[in-house]
């Protein structure tokens, strides 16, 4: 965390308000300052834990100094008012925080800044979209080192394009984005893509990542329609008619009824229940799933009548023969009814 803060009236120093570094990596501020005018042999001092009775990490009458294994090398050109600092090799020792002065004959201003690893990196969808519309997921993660820039990598390309670029902020820290431009697809929906941010530390790779969870408005797709139980139903069964479809936002689910050429509403919901089946209810049934962005139908499940007393049989495509026998007690005499094939 970098808190901005000034001695001395006129002078103002300019630098990251958040800054993220890797243990192990290195780690460019930058760096800028305001003032009357700059003498001829500007001096630039880092110091931590107290501006003034801090312990030195750099000053600039060295142009390079190590403490605690860290490296601070002053990049900028004090003169031009340009104070960017690289700090190599960072290590955990080097925790605190941290104040930048410059000295001059009557110069004098600091600034502190605290280091930490870097967060997740920032995900940003687009919201809900509708299906078939092109739309993109940007990925943003920091950059602390230019000469070590992390990857950026998606779980799935969603069968789009990404771009790679290094984004500079109004303050002069560096990031790194990667756009995932695809289009919507209903397959797509309640899909968990994760943005994964590799650095490089030495001989190894450290990584943090952030996840988004897709939704994709689309009307009603492969919406089936079936009939529990299924086989033979008797004549004062139960049985249920079950629609399902896929569709965001969810679907409303209306039943009809086909005979013949007539086809009349039969229910609504999800489910349509027959606490008690007759002959009566036999015919040709399908469901119609709809939401505001458009509607699909099932395929038709036949509920046959096999007679008039007490077989019916649930099919969608075959036909089924039903033989019921009667015998007529009269002297020598046995009499058979064929019931007839549907």
């Amino acid at each position: 965390l970098l808190t901005l803060g000034s001695c001395g009236q006129n002078f103002y120093a300019t630098m990251p308000s958040n800054i993220q570094a890797l243990t192990g990596s290195c780690l460019v501020i930058p760096c800028s300052f305001t003032s009357p005018q700059v003498g001829s042999n500007p001096v630039g001092i880092w110091r931590i834990n107290h501006y003034w009775y801090g312990t030195n990490v750099f000053t600039g009458s060295q142009p390079a100094a190590n403490w605690s294994g860290l490296k601070v090398t002053i990049l900028g050109d004090l003169k031009l008012r340009n104070c960017t600092t690289l700090l190599e090799w960072i290590g955990p020792d080097n925790q605190g925080v941290f104040y930048f002065r410059i000295e001059d004959t009557y110069l004098y201003q600091r600034n502190p800044f605290r280091y930490s690893s870097p967060n997740r990196p920032l995900l940003t969808p687009g919201g809900p979209v509708m299906e078939g519309m092109v739309t993109s997921l940007n990925c943003t993660a920091p950059l602390p080192c230019p000469n070590q820039p992390p990857s950026l990598m998606w779980s799935e390309a969603l069968n789009g394009t990404v771009l790679w670029t290094v984004l500079t902020g109004i303050n002069g820290s560096l990031s790194v984005s990667s756009l995932l431009t695809f289009t919507a697809s209903y397959r797509d929906h309640q899909k968990n893509i994760t943005c994964t941010a590799w650095y490089p530390v030495g001989s190894e790779n450290r990584s943090t990542a952030a996840s988004v969870t897709l939704s994709i408005w689309f009307p009603p797709t492969n919406t089936t329609a079936r009939l529990s139980p299924t086989g033979d139903i008797k004549d004062g069964d139960q049985v249920a008619l079950i629609c399902n479809s896929s569709a965001n936002p969810a679907a409303n689910y209306t039943w009809f009824r086909a005979n013949g050429a007539a086809i009349s509403p039969a229910g609504s919901g999800q489910t349509l229940t027959l606490t008690a089946v007759t002959p009566g209810d036999s015919g040709r049934y399908y469901c119609q799933a709809e939401n505001q962005f458009g509607e699909d139908n099932s395929s038709v499940t036949t509920l046959d009548s096999l007679n008039s007393e007490r077989c019916f049989y649930v099919s969608k495509t075959s036909l089924c023969v039903c033989v019921c026998v009667c015998v007529c007690a009269r002297p020598l005499l046995t009499k058979k009814r064929n019931i007839h094939q549907l």
